[in-house]
């Protein structure tokens, strides 16, 4: 004889939720990791603007 079907129920009910809230949270995590990396990205690109404009003006002197 197995378990009642409403513990069953119960248990599939707080496996899913916990299940969803993990998928989030890792989602959550993911996100802010690459809007750090596209911060990184800018910030590249415009330090390296940067770079080439000085060694512009560094080279026409």
């Amino acid at each position: 004889m197995g378990w009642p079907k409403w513990l069953r129920f119960s248990l599939l009910i707080v496996g899913l939720s916990g299940m969803i809230y993990m998928l989030n949270k890792a989602a959550e995590l993911i996100k802010l990791i690459w809007y750090l990396f596209l911060w990184l990205l800018l910030a590249c690109a415009l330090l390296g603007g940067l770079y080439g404009i000085g060694w512009m003006i560094w080279e026409d002197m």
